[in-house]
């Protein structure tokens, strides 16, 4: 599982000719930095690094803060209802599983937000905070005890 990259981590540190005239298994004679810097400024992998590490840390955020109202909704203030809300959600999700993709364009495009870092950002967070809900919704329906949530309403 780690060998193409190690392979990929020794041939990126050997000349194009020592590449050339010993394959891709050899192991490079010396350690050459031009290969990674000619790609560092080619890419201009900066601006890619940061655009990385902004989406990772916004979705993250995002999604931890939509988990975390949708759980308290779910495993503390629950409902009556709470039960066909699953259900009638577990419907909706099937439906919208053929029309999601469209539906996210079209509402990018209206709002403007089409190839943009927040509609990333947007799309991954809601894809990314089911697991959370699900998980903190779990925790949070066996921690309260009822008697103090019943209390307090």
């Amino acid at each position: 599982m780690l060998l193409p990259l190690v392979m990929v981590l020794t041939n990126s540190f050997k000349t194009q000719a020592e590449y050339a005239a010993n394959g891709p298994l050899s192991l490079p004679q010396s350690l050459n930095w031009d290969s990674i810097i000619i790609m560092w400024n080619r890419m201009d992998y900066t601006i890619k690094l940061w655009n990385s590490f902004l989406i990772s840390i916004l979705t993250a955020l995002l999604a931890i803060a939509i988990s975390l109202f949708n759980a308290f909704a779910l495993g503390v203030a629950r409902s009556k209802e709470a039960y066909f809300s699953w259900f009638s959600f577990y419907w909706r999700l099937r439906y919208l599983r053929k029309c999601w993709p469209t539906l996210w364009y079209y509402f990018f495009k209206l709002m403007g937000l089409y190839d943009t870092r927040l509609s990333v950002i947007l799309t991954l967070a809601v894809l990314h905070s089911a697991f959370g809900t699900y998980l903190l919704t779990s925790v949070f329906s066996s921690t309260f005890p009822r008697e103090l949530i019943e209390g307090g309403g």
